[in-house]
């Protein structure tokens, strides 16, 4: 399982957003998939995008373990 350490920042900016308890997808914006927001480039896998779901996507089955309990 992939995991990732979230800062006390990221989990700020989460809360006054009221996102921190929602379904939330983490994806390397490289211009393909269906919630990417860029183009492709030479620069793939350095953008990142945060996508805010309203329930689970069964097409992005992969959790990512983390230390604020988010549902990544």
């Amino acid at each position: 399982m992939a995991q990732i350490k979230l800062t006390p920042a990221f989990m700020a900016v989460l809360d006054r957003k009221h996102l921190a308890a929602k379904d939330l997808v983490l994806i390397a914006d490289d211009g393909g998939g269906k919630y990417s927001l860029q183009g492709g480039a030479c620069t793939i896998g350095t953008n990142f995008t945060l996508i805010v779901l309203d329930a689970p996507d069964p097409d992005y089955p992969v959790t990512i373990a983390n230390d604020q309990g988010l549902n990544l």
